[in-house]
C-alpha cells in the first residue's frame, strides 16, 4: 500500500453516509452524497446557527439595559441629546434605575443581572455545543 493510500484510508469517515458509485478518477468505488442535498442541509444549519446568533444578541441587549449600561439619552459630539439609544429597552432599562431591583448605583443589586447573564452565557454554550455537533452530524449523513 501506498503512502497516499494511507492516507486517503485514514481520512474516510466510516459514518458517512452514501451510496455507492464508481469514482471517476481512481476507478474504485466510493461513497456519494448528492451535493443538492449537502448544500441543503448547509442553508438549514446556516439558518439555525443565524436564529441562535439573534438569540445571544437578544439575551446580551437585555443584559446591558438590565445593568445600565445602555439609557435613553446619549451623548453624541459632546452634548446629550434626546433620542433613544438603538438598543434601548425601556422597561427593562427601568430595572437599572436607582431603588429597583438591579440598582446600578448598589454595590449587590448591580451584580445580579451580571450574575444572571453569565449563568445564561454557559447554558447556552452547552446547548449551542450539542446542537452543533448534531448539525455537524446531520449534514455529513
Amino acid at each position: 500500500m501506498s503512502t497516499l493510500e494511507g492516507v486517503l484510508d485514514s481520512e474516510i469517515r466510516h459514518d458517512f453516509k452514501g451510496e455507492l458509485r464508481k469514482s471517476q478518477v481512481t476507478g474504485q468505488m466510493e461513497k456519494y452524497y448528492p451535493a443538492n442535498i449537502r448544500r441543503l442541509k448547509y442553508a438549514v444549519s446556516a439558518v439555525i446557527t443565524m436564529a441562535l446568533l439573534i438569540l445571544a444578541f437578544s439575551a446580551m441587549i437585555l443584559s446591558l439595559n438590565a445593568q445600565g449600561f445602555i439609557k435613553h439619552q446619549h451623548k453624541h459630539h459632546g452634548h446629550e441629546e434626546d433620542c433613544d439609544h438603538p438598543f434601548h429597552i425601556p422597561w427593562f432599562a427601568s430595572l437599572a434605575e436607582e431603588g429597583a431591583i438591579f440598582d446600578s448605583k448598589s454595590t449587590f443589586c448591580s451584580y445580579i443581572p451580571v450574575i444572571l447573564h453569565v449563568a445564561l452565557v454557559l447554558t447556552m454554550n452547552t446547548l449551542y455545543r450539542r446542537l452543533a455537533k448534531i448539525l455537524t452530524e446531520w449534514e455529513s449523513k
